[in-house]
């Protein structure tokens, strides 16, 4: 379903809020945000692409605008069934940040797609305490919204996340794909 919301287009897609850029245009570019965004996060870099690009920015399940719970294979179902809509069987391009990045990954994974830009993306996450200490603080320090994940699903995020490996989904991704890292962001350069 598409719809216009706050002057955007609007694509619904398995629960899923999903912000598009233009409806008619090919290739299609994903921009997949970090955990505790959403997509609005991506909203300049969908004004600059859209010119060439039919660009679409999804709230993860879990995240702004979306329903949840979040979990990776909830994500990726979403996210494959808006490509649907979008652009039936044509490969698109996928840009993730973080948690946008193992999506992405796992969804190239499973579906053919363009490219993959991966972000900051670890192949398993090394939170433990970073999980530990959103558990213990209460829900006021976390600000939920249209923009941003309240802790409810930031929690949600970095369980699933302990739990996800995603070595094995590496030989099943054929799309080229850039792999950028801070060199300071020492868990993810290896």
């Amino acid at each position: 379903m598409n719809v216009v919301a706050n002057g955007k287009r609007v694509l619904m897609a398995a629960g899923m809020h999903v912000a598009v850029s233009d409806m008619t245009r090919q290739p299609v570019v994903v921009l997949l945000h970090c955990m505790g965004r959403s997509g609005t996060m991506w909203d300049r870099h969908r004004e600059l692409l859209a010119g060439r690009f039919r660009v679409l920015a999804p709230d993860l399940p879990g995240h702004g605008r979306s329903a949840g719970p979040f979990t990776v294979q909830g994500a990726v179902t979403a996210v494959a069934d808006a490509l649907s809509r979008a652009c039936g069987d044509e490969p698109a391009h996928l840009v993730g940040l973080s948690l946008g990045a193992r999506v992405g990954l796992r969804l190239a994974a499973e579906r053919n797609v363009a490219s993959l830009a991966l972000l900051g993306c670890g192949l398993s996450f090394r939170g433990g305490a970073q999980l530990a200490v959103s558990r213990a603080l209460p829900a006021v320090f976390f600000r939920g919204g249209q923009d941003k994940a309240g802790k409810a699903a930031l929690v949600a995020s970095m369980v699933e996340l302990a739990a996800l490996d995603l070595r094995p989904s590496l030989a099943a991704v054929s799309a080229r794909t850039l792999v950028a890292c801070g060199e300071k962001d020492t868990p993810y350069r290896a």
